[in-house]
């Protein structure tokens, strides 16, 4: 995937994952290539700090039409900060999305 794709890509990940939480601080996402036993994908982890972004059907949807597959796992993650701020914590999502049949140039 070339840098100019992944930035696309990225692009569109944020509009369906982040939304409006993107545009706040302390909110990251990650996306690398996934290869595990016959299937081949995608990992996306997002999350923010103090509390987890959104994660609904419609968005799981979306990414479904995105990348033409059924075949999504999602993981939930919690790391916790300071025990009397919070601050440092990081609360998020992993989704793997394995044998996209669009958008992913190495299908």
């Amino acid at each position: 995937m070339t840098k100019k794709q992944n930035t696309e890509l990225e692009q569109k990940l944020c509009e369906i994952l982040l939304q409006e939480v993107y545009k706040l601080r302390r909110a990251h996402l990650e996306v690398k290539p996934l290869s595990r036993n016959d299937k081949t994908g995608l990992e996306i982890t997002y999350g923010k700090m103090y509390e987890s972004p959104e994660l609904s059907f419609s968005i799981l949807k979306q990414l479904s039409e995105l990348f033409g597959t059924n075949e999504i796992d999602v993981d939930d993650y919690s790391y916790g900060g300071c025990e009397t701020c919070d601050y440092g914590s990081d609360y998020g999502h992993t989704i793997q999305v394995y044998n996209p049949t669009k958008n992913w140039p190495e299908v």
